[in-house]
């Protein structure tokens, strides 16, 4: 089918909808209501302008040069499918068949800013939701039968598209009597899950008749930004203003970063310092299935768009707001409710802490400074004054670093655990606080020039022993400062391998490179002009609102020349981890940019002891074999793991709850046995969860990171070994 056949199929859609719905009006026998058609959405003029920017700014200013061929489109078009219904529980073979004839095009379309293709998956998709709605309503009528032993397939990402409408409805039919039967263990009586589900699909139908046209363009852009590389993405003109919100860190929220998976809205990332981080209840794949306001009736939310989940969880400051959620990986779990008070996430609530871990007892003690460090936070407006006081990530630690000196601790742990990154000027200040002076990052641009950062100050402000914990959440300003220090031999590197993030992105708004602009801006598209292009030209007519993309300008070297990217930083020693780490990671994205090498900076490295580095090693691998807390540590892990690979779940009764009951009981069993280990006091299952106590987990990797410490101070001066934490 051509280009042009596609435009006039969906013009005669859009006219076959508009007859429909003079009918419906117009015949009071018509069966059909108005709710169960959907009329086919059209690109509107700003999206194709949008798209020549869009294009035109990628061949211009982004890092990778990948030609939009057909090799590109087919690609983007597995990756829109795939966005669309990764379940493989929307459409049928037959879409899919019928949608090959655009594998090849997307990119001619995308260059001719045709976005018709586009539109017309998204439309068969929101026909397809449609009818599920419809079906999932009328099937919520009948009894279900939870004695039979069946099981429901939640994960179908790696399954076929059926062939049948009769296939699919079983699918769904499996789906609904899961979901019936989480909100009766829940609690919930019959009557109650039949109001809750009926909203549910109700909403899924009414959602599904309310996206515009600027979704369709969001969701199809993003499916060609993500097949270039994965940090590259296109923001709406409301999408902008919510990215707005959260890098200006000032969101009265509960301070978690969201995103959607299988119809739930999940926890991507935890941000320390704020609700969520402080209530110690609520981890990352955390799944929200409810959100109600203070003591108000909690509303299901799932199968909700995430900009609505985001938007009913802000608040006023101060204000309430519940949780209903299932634990990280937990399909079968019982849902939890936590109770968070909204609060601004300030530079304040992230700054860098300080506490002291004493080894041994008596005459023989070791003390170790923990620097506990949840971003590379700058007050830029500070920054920029010539009067205000400065305040920032480097500052802070000074004055910490002085007081811990004074406290004469015999080494200084910094923990970088979850630390995703933040200000590089932070970076590269702090990493001066550890070195005489020299270089910090390379950064090679798209043009290919390479830019060396430099610590310009020869004090040395802390010159004791140094180590830096990581896990696998430590990102681009983390591993800038752990690279540094590890490539200077300045200081132990512990942990996980952190993330792999080492790009630069920049922010381009697409209006001020519409021609002509107020700014003067103007780009070229000549992937589809030729060498010299074509301006991409504005209309006085065209609405204000553009959307905004940002895009991946450069990569960041460490000055040994390796790349930050895709491999992180390995640590020197590597601590075992609760959740594993194998499908995360900058590495586990796809069209990531690649490993890479360039030349060395030139410096001059430390004094870092090679030989007490590998006895310390010895020395922790011997000691977690024996270990009882990290016996129960890698059983807790063995357990989320194991959860983490299913697929199917059963729909008997008796068989889920036991299930149930039997795994919370081994998780506590093996939690409490982990906290009498490490001095704290067991739980049970009802007792209320204290926001102060730290997380057993987690205290566990820290003292046995500041025991290493104490191990390489030891075998580097010669001194006695003590391996016992003080609580």
């Amino acid at each position: 089918m051509s280009v042009q056949e596609v435009k006039n199929q969906t013009k005669c859609w859009s006219l076959l909808a508009a007859m429909i719905s003079f009918s419906i009006i117009s015949a009071s026998t018509f069966a059909v209501t108005q709710s169960n058609i959907v009329i086919p959405l059209n690109p509107e003029p700003q999206h194709s302008k949008s798209t020549c920017v869009i294009l035109s700014l990628i061949d211009r200013a982004h890092y990778r040069r990948k030609p939009l061929d057909n090799k590109l489109s087919s690609i983007v078009f597995k990756r829109f499918l795939k966005n669309l219904d990764s379940n493989h529980s929307v459409f049928l073979a037959s879409d899919i068949k019928f949608f090959k004839q655009y594998e090849y095009k997307l990119d001619d379309a995308l260059l001719n800013s045709n976005l018709f293709p586009a539109f017309d998956i998204y439309n068969r998709y929101r026909q397809r939701i449609n009818e599920r709605a419809i079906y999932a309503l009328k099937a919520i009528k009948g009894k279900f039968n939870f004695t039979r032993n069946e099981r429901y397939q939640f994960d179908r990402s790696k399954s076929a598209w059926v062939s049948s409408k009769k296939s699919l409805d079983r699918i769904w039919y499996k789906r609904i009597k899961n979901d019936y039967l989480n909100l009766k263990l829940a609690g919930k009586k019959h009557k109650a899950i039949l109001v809750t589900l009926r909203k549910r699909y109700e909403r899924l139908q009414r959602r599904n008749q309310q996206v515009k046209a600027e979704d369709v363009f969001q969701q199809f852009m993003n499916a060609y930004t993500l097949s270039i590389e994965p940090h590259t993405s296109y923001f709406s003109p409301d999408m902008s203003e919510d990215f707005k919100i959260h890098m200006s860190q000032r969101l009265e929220g509960i301070g978690a970063a969201l995103g959607v998976e299988n119809e739930h809205t999940v926890i991507r990332k935890i941000i320390k310092g704020g609700p969520a981080a402080k209530s110690h209840r609520l981890h990352k794949e955390d799944a929200i299935i409810g959100v109600a306001q203070g003591n108000g009736k909690m509303e299901d939310i799932v199968g909700w768009r995430l900009g609505d989940v985001v938007r009913l969880i802000r608040g006023k400051k101060g204000s309430v707001v519940r949780l209903l959620v299932l634990p990280k990986g937990v399909i079968s779990a019982k849902p939890k409710t936590v109770v968070l008070v909204r609060n601004k996430i300030k530079l304040q609530a992230q700054a860098a802490k300080s506490s002291i871990i004493t080894l041994g007892k008596g005459a023989q003690t070791r003390r170790i400074g923990v620097i506990t460090l949840p971003t590379f936070y700058l007050d830029f407006e500070a920054e920029q004054s010539t009067t205000a006081e400065k305040h920032g990530t480097t500052r802070d630690v000074r004055i910490i670093l002085a007081k811990l000196k004074a406290a004469r601790v015999d080494g200084v742990l910094i923990d970088l655990r979850g630390n995703g990154g933040g200000s590089l000027l932070e970076a590269i200040r702090l990493t001066g606080l550890f070195i005489r002076s020299g270089p910090v990052v390379q950064i090679r641009s798209s043009q290919g020039t390479v830019h060396i950062n430099r610590d310009p100050d020869p004090q040395i402000v802390y010159a004791g022993p140094l180590a830096v914990l990581v896990d696998h959440g430590s990102a681009s300003a983390s591993e800038i400062f752990a690279g540094a220090i590890k490539d200077y031999r300045r200081g132990l590197i512990i942990g996980h391998t952190t993330f792999g993030k080492g790009t630069v992105q920049q922010i381009f708004r697409i209006k001020d490179y519409l021609y002509p602009s107020r700014f003067g801006s103007r780009v070229y598209n000549r992937l589809a002009y030729g060498k010299k292009g074509r301006q991409c030209e504005s209309s006085a007519n065209l609405p204000k609102a553009f959307g905004q993309l940002k895009l991946t300008i450069a990569q960041f070297f460490r000055i040994n020349g390796e790349s930050t990217q895709h491999r992180g930083v390995t640590p020197d020693i590597r601590m075992p981890s609760l959740f594993g780490y194998d499908d995360q990671g900058e590495s586990s994205l796809k069209h990531a940019i690649p490993w890479a090498r360039i030349s060395p900076a030139s410096y001059n490295i430390d004094r870092l002891s090679v030989a007490a580095v590998n006895k310390a090693r010895s020395a922790h691998s011997k000691r977690i074999k024996h270990s009882v807390a990290f016996k129960y540590f890698n059983k807790l892990s063995k357990l989320y793991r194991q959860i983490k690979k299913e697929k199917y779940i059963s729909l008997l009764e008796s068989s889920r709850t036991a299930t149930r009951k039997k795994r919370e009981a081994t998780r506590l069993s093996n939690e409490n046995k982990l906290r009498v280990a490490l001095g704290m006091k067991p739980k049970s299952a009802k007792d209320k969860h204290d926001v102060d106590e730290k997380n057993p987990s987690q205290l566990i990797i820290l003292n046995e990171a500041a025991l290493i410490l104490s191990d390489y101070i030891a075998y580097s001066l010669r001194l006695p070994l003590i391996g016992t934490i003080s609580h």
